[in-house]
């Protein structure tokens, strides 16, 4: 077949290649313009293919770049977030690969960068990280080479004082309960949660006394 002409859509990226008075391809404008598509132009299906097969690789890519944007993410969150949105595994496989020769994938900075932002918002303990970390697809060893230098009792501390600032109307009982079960469902194992949650008592009952009449 031989293409008749070449339109741009208005208000969308896209061109449409018209050929045997139908449009027979609808690609990205960078994909014709790379091609270097022009009127006359004779197309086999071979060509359809090849040129169809490159602007969803493009458009893949794109997507990928898109979500990164939005937030690093694993190399198993993205191949899954592009499996959603329809993409093949061949060009799941393309995109991913073109990412990590760019840059922009890495698994051992992701892990650093997760672990990092937990510890700035929300702390929690090794060992609730690794798994937050596995969820992701992040390797054991490199999950545990990104949160090897936490202290789960300094963690642990950090998390209570957040915490204990809602708890300032709590007798010691309930004080003491809903902290610890606080720490615990941040994965702090009990000697960690003890010494925390004595410690933040200690420093609410000097601050009842300071201010008390």
């Amino acid at each position: 077949m031989r293409i008749e002409r070449i339109e741009k859509r208005p208000r969308a990226r896209k061109v449409d290649v018209y050929a045997d008075g139908a449009v027979v391809l609808t690609l990205a404008p960078e994909t014709a313009q790379d091609a270097a598509l022009r009127v006359g132009d004779d197309l086999t299906p071979a060509d359809l293919a090849r040129l169809r097969f490159d602007d969803d690789r493009r458009h893949a890519l794109r997507t990928s770049l898109r979500l990164i944007a939005l937030r690093p993410r694993s190399e198993r969150e993205l191949r899954d977030a592009l499996r959603r949105k329809g993409f093949g595994q061949a060009l799941v496989d393309q995109a991913l690969a073109r990412l990590r020769e760019l840059g922009y994938l890495n698994d051992a900075a992701f892990a650093e960068y997760w672990t990092e932002a937990r510890q700035s918002s929300a702390p929690r303990s090794r060992r609730m990280l690794r798994w937050e970390l596995a969820t992701k697809g992040i390797e054991a060893a490199v999950a545990g080479q990104a949160v090897a230098a936490i202290d789960d009792d300094a963690a642990a501390y950090d998390a209570a004082v957040r915490r204990a600032r809602s708890l300032d109307r709590a007798d010691e009982a309930a004080f003491r309960r809903k902290l610890a079960g606080f720490l615990e469902r941040r994965g702090f194992a009990w000697g960690a949660v003890r010494r925390a949650v004595d410690r933040c008592w200690q420093e609410a009952t000097a601050q009842r006394t300071r201010i008390s009449p």
